[in-house]
Formats: structure tokens, sequence, C-alpha cells
């Protein structure tokens, strides 16, 4: 490999990555102001579908228009793949990414409040951590982020409730 294309690579994932974050920085915006008039549970039932139908989509393209190996230039398909994974970081952003959290504080009482939030913080450090590890990835995204919609259906909403 050139070290030119070396160069053009490095930037090129450089640009994408704070590409992501600047986006995930935007969209998490949506948490201070507008997550309290919709609402806990809608937000994250709608950042879980959001997520599963993105990831469904890169799914599909991938098997149907996998990348070419030595291309100059990306195909439409992996741009389209690219396109959805930003989608996927807005809807993650929207919902589960920062949510969580909130949720948490809410649903505990103030004298185990912090045990929970200890509970809660090793748990999803520990879970992410073997999913990471164990299962394949498009697998285990789409399964937990289906089983995640689902799990939205079944917790009580919060909002407006006093600590």
């Amino acid at each position: 490999m050139s070290d030119t294309r070396a160069r053009r690579i490095r930037c090129s994932r450089l640009v994408s990555t704070y590409g992501i974050v600047k986006l995930a920085v935007a969209t998490s915006i949506f948490v201070f102001f507008l997550f309290d008039s919709l609402g806990r549970k809608a937000s994250l039932f709608i950042s879980a579908m959001g997520m599963a139908i993105s990831f469904f989509i890169i799914g599909a393209l991938l098997k149907t228009y996998p990348p070419p190996t030595q291309a100059a230039n990306p195909p439409p398909a992996s741009k389209a793949m690219a396109a959805m994974l930003y989608i996927y970081v807005c809807f993650y952003s929207l919902g589960w990414g920062p949510l969580p959290w909130v949720y948490v504080t809410d649903i505990f009482p103030t004298r185990t409040r912090h045990y929970g939030l200890a509970t809660a913080s090793a748990s999803q450090w520990l879970f992410n951590f073997v999913l990471s590890k164990i299962f394949l990835m498009f697998a285990t995204i789409n399964i937990r982020v289906g089983g995640m919609a689902v799990f939205t259906l079944f917790i009580p909403e919060t909002k407006g409730c006093s600590l």
C-alpha cells in the first residue's frame, strides 16, 4: 500500500470518527430539552425501533451488496451503509445512550439510590463487555435492540414523577 493511500485511509477514518461524535453530541441536546415532554418510555421505544431498523437495513445491504475488496471509490451501497450507521447513532443518542442513566435515578428511592446506580453501572459495563466478546456483532445488536424495544413496553413511565 502506498504512503499516500495509507494517509488517505487514516484521514478518512479520523474524519468519520469526528463526524459520529459531533452527531452524537448534537442529538444528545434532545435529552436536555425534549425527552421530559415526550416521556422516557416513548423516547426509549422510538430509539430502540430506529436502531433495530437501521441495523436491519445495514445487514440487508451488506448481504445483498458486499463491498468490493479493491475499489478506489466506494459503491453506492457502501455509502448507504455508512449513512445508516449515522442514522443509528442519531437514534442511539436520542434514547438508549443517555436515557437509561436518567431512568435509573428515577426508579430508586432516595435511601437506596446509590446502591441502585452502582448496580446499574456495573451491570451495564459487564454486559457490554460480555456481548462484545462472545457474540457476533450484527446478531447481538439486532437481538439486543429488538429486546430493548420489547423491554421498553414493560417499564413504567416516570415522566413528571417526583423523586
